[in-house]
């Protein structure tokens, strides 16, 4: 059932606190207790969520147990997906709310860059330099690196990390577009049992980068 979601619950889903609870209730049903003991919340902030999300119909009961003579009700999330339609807020809203999404993803993959890094050289740092535009912009390197290093073509081969602009006409960029997934997909499938976990980022839109 697709259910368009309102002003009042994407206001909610702003909320970090709100987004780790539905995240964990879109997998499985629990108590109050598990989201605290799952998540590190306090109990009275989990309590707090739970009776504003519950409100807004972003979560329901499910059932209630008995222990130790008292109820304990377990949530769930009140639907399987939510439908976001830009017309239930300003674009701000919806902008904010995929920046926290995006922002965290990203933040994922500079850790794991920098885990990366630290396994060649501790002296791995961040050059804050001017770019082609003479903007400020911030670059992983080293202040003076061992001239053919063999980890040159090592990180060069296990990392890539790059954002650019590229001038594309409009079947130039479904073409773009088409072959990125297309390796992509080649890749899933022939994923090994052995494989170690990547994060693997494509991101193609119009605009200037």
């Amino acid at each position: 059932m697709k259910e368009e979601i309102s002003s009042r619950q994407l206001k909610l889903l702003l909320v970090r606190e709100n987004q780790r609870i539905l995240d964990r209730l879109l997998k499985s049903p629990g108590s109050a207790q598990e989201l605290v003991e799952q998540l590190g919340l306090d109990m009275n902030r989990v309590h707090y969520r739970l009776r504003q999300m519950q409100a807004a119909g972003l979560v329901r009961v499910r059932e209630e147990r008995r222990r130790k003579g008292r109820a304990v009700k377990v949530y769930e999330a009140a639907q399987e997906r939510f439908l976001i339609p830009f017309s239930a807020s300003t674009a701000a809203s919806i902008e904010e709310l995929m920046q926290q999404v995006y922002h965290e993803a990203m933040d994922r993959f500079v850790h794991n860059l920098i885990r990366q890094f630290a396994r060649y050289d501790p002296e791995w740092g961040v050059f804050a330099q001017p770019d082609e535009r003479g903007n400020l912009s911030m670059a992983f390197g080293l202040f003076n690196p061992e001239p053919g290093a063999p980890w040159r073509a090592e990180l060069r081969e296990r990392i890539l990390g790059e954002w650019g602009g590229l001038s594309l006409t409009p079947q130039q960029a479904k073409d773009f577009i088409r072959e990125l997934r297309a390796l992509r997909e080649k890749y899933r499938r022939m994923a090994p049992l052995e494989g170690r976990p990547h994060m693997v980022g494509l991101f193609v839109v119009e605009g200037v980068a």
